[in-house]
């Protein structure tokens, strides 16, 4: 058995056992990552992606994504500037992509496969098979990340790309990717609601399965890998269309290929893993659209049984040990973002922020699965969220716990522990504002309050959904921030200070009246200072553009006392 470089024993190990709680190894991991990516032997290990995922999914387990992207950035300038003994330099680069997309690193997997797709200059046959993989691999992340359009875009490249290495029609590896290329081009049509072009792609995966069957004969595990391949393409078609007959039957024909795969290769081979996960993925669907509790937890112990059966060596910490005990915090009032123990979770895309969202504003009710893709995807949702709701939830809950992230017959739910989240926190200290003693310590508790916002609350989000709850959210930032002001103003606070203030904040808030009025509240209690004039001609500027057509009586009244204050 060939020895692995010590650069890479020593930081597994020691990442290994900071993930269970070892503090020595905790305060050595970011050294030895370091010392590895300046080690001469950094691409050596016998399995550089399954290394370079494994350790970037610890590092990230620990709090530590800058060594994890740091040791990332090495790999793939070491493999663009020098490649490696064993492969091509685009080969390397798809291979650590795969390491990186199997833990979890979606986001760095992207990166690596758009960093293969610059590679090669002959373009060879393997050239070309080594592009198709590339593309194919960048359609899988971008999938998993919800950017359909730039699945789509790669899949027809990769397709491309495999056209152009016309190989015997018996070659394994170019059938393989005639699959997988045809089973993308489906899946992006799919999650684009763009169904007949996927049904025509799905036609080309029946006639190549057919094909295949035909000639190699239904035990050979090209066979088997054409069927699970068309057999879960064809049950979420058969969802789209709510046809459940047909969504059983292509269910069948999974269980079936499973047990031909464990019964050929034997039930750790790659090709009985992947009839399991396929499996599983077509039960998932069936039991979403049906609401079959025992179903799902049926697919759930399919899922559990792929990650035995890929377990050869010491996997990525699984949250629910050591770091998971302590329970998230999480963040509405800002972007949003879950912590654990002082480090941040990562959250791969904008949809799991937006499911996150949805389920955090519901504060542990149970959030219904249609509610959660509608919130998620709109209203105009179809076959591919049932799909991809899984999928994020599954990362969901790994992050989070499944104690913390719960699923129910008819949905999911939060468990928040006291404290955990800054909404509930920020109403709590408006509650004790309202019965506090004095105005000071009203002002001091709305402060706290209004420091909890740490930007736009849902920043970033895209939809309707992040839309409505963001703007009902920032209402109730204006109108504390407004009773703090009027605070302000009742206990002395400085008027220049104030004013400046007030400035700002209509800037922000043109449409917010209530700043408006307390601007003519400050004037009216104003001693006419010497400098005052100045910060009266801004704010006369921005009173002219914030107004609306129809301002009220009083607004009207501070627009013209602001004018004659202008006036020479």
């Amino acid at each position: 058995m060939t020895e692995e470089p010590e650069a890479w024993v020593t930081a597994l190990s020691l990442a290994e056992r900071a993930g269970t709680g070892d503090a020595a190894a905790r305060h050595q991991i970011r050294g030895a990552v370091q010392r590895l990516c300046r080690d001469r032997e950094l691409l050596s290990h016998s399995d550089p992606g399954r290394a370079v995922g494994l350790l970037t999914g610890l590092l990230d387990d620990l709090g530590e994504p800058e060594a994890a992207q740091s040791l990332v950035r090495q790999c793939v300038s070491r493999v663009t500037a020098k490649g490696t003994d064993a492969e091509s330099r685009c080969a390397s680069l798809n291979r650590i992509a795969v390491g990186l997309a199997a833990h979890g690193q979606l986001t760095a997997a992207k990166r690596v496969s758009t960093a293969a797709s610059k590679m090669g200059t002959r373009r060879s046959h393997a050239e070309y098979m080594d592009l198709t993989i590339t593309f194919a691999n960048l359609a899988t992340v971008e999938l998993a990340l919800d950017d359909a359009g730039a699945a789509a875009r790669s899949a027809e490249r990769a397709a491309q790309f495999l056209r152009l290495a016309p190989v015997d029609n018996h070659d394994e590896m170019h059938l393989e990717l005639r699959l997988r290329v045809a089973s993308l081009m489906t899946a992006a049509a799919r999650a684009r609601n763009e169904h007949a072009t996927a049904d025509a792609h799905l036609d080309d995966l029946a006639d190549l399965a057919r094909g295949l069957v035909a000639e190699l004969g239904g035990q050979h595990p090209m066979s088997l890998s054409a069927l699970m391949t068309l057999a879960l393409a064809e049950c979420e078609s058969a969802t789209a269309a709510g046809d459940r007959d047909r969504s059983e039957r292509a269910v069948d024909v999974l269980l079936v290929a499973a047990q031909k795969a464990a019964a050929t290769a034997g039930r750790r081979h790659p090709l009985a893993v992947s009839a399991l996960r396929s499996l599983a993925a077509a039960e998932g669907l069936v039991a979403l659209d049906s609401g079959d509790r025992e179903r799902l937890m049926r697919a759930k112990a399919l899922l559990a049984t792929r990650v035995h059966a890929e377990s050869r060596a010491p996997v990525r910490r699984q949250p629910g040990s050591t770091v998971a005990a302590a329970p998230p915090a999480f963040h509405l009032l800002g972007p949003v973002r879950a912590r654990r123990a002082g480090a941040t979770l990562r959250l791969a895309s904008e949809r799991e922020r937006l499911l996150l969202a949805k389920l955090l504003l519901n504060e542990g009710r149970v959030v219904p699965t249609d509610d959660l893709m509608r919130a998620a995807w709109g209203d105009d949702f179809l076959v591919s969220p049932l799909r991809m709701l899984l999928f994020h939830m599954e990362r969901l809950q790994r992050d989070l716990g499944s104690d913390v992230l719960v699923k129910e017959p008819t949905g999911y739910l939060i468990r928040l522990a006291p404290g955990s989240l800054d909404l509930h926190e920020a109403r709590e200290l408006v509650e004790r504002s309202r019965g506090a003693q004095s105005r000071e310590q009203t002002r001091e508790l709305l402060n706290q309050a209004l420091e909890l916002w740490t930007g736009d609350p849902l920043e970033g989000l895209p939809g309707r959904y992040a839309r409505e709850q963001r703007a009902r959210l920032r209402d109730w930032y204006v109108e504390l921030l407004g009773a703090r002001l009027e605070l302000d103003l009742e206990l002395g606070r400085d008027h220049e200070g104030l004013i400046n203030e007030l400035a700002d904040r209509i800037a922000e808030s043109p449409q917010s009246h209530r700043f408006l009025e307390l601007f003519e509240s400050v004037l009216d209690h104003e001693d006419a200072s010497a400098g005052a004039s100045e910060d009266h001609a801004a704010a006369r500027r921005i009173l002219a553009d914030a107004l609306g057509a129809a301002p009220s009586a009083s607004l009207r009244d501070l627009v013209r006392r602001l004018h004659e204050e202008g006036t020479p």
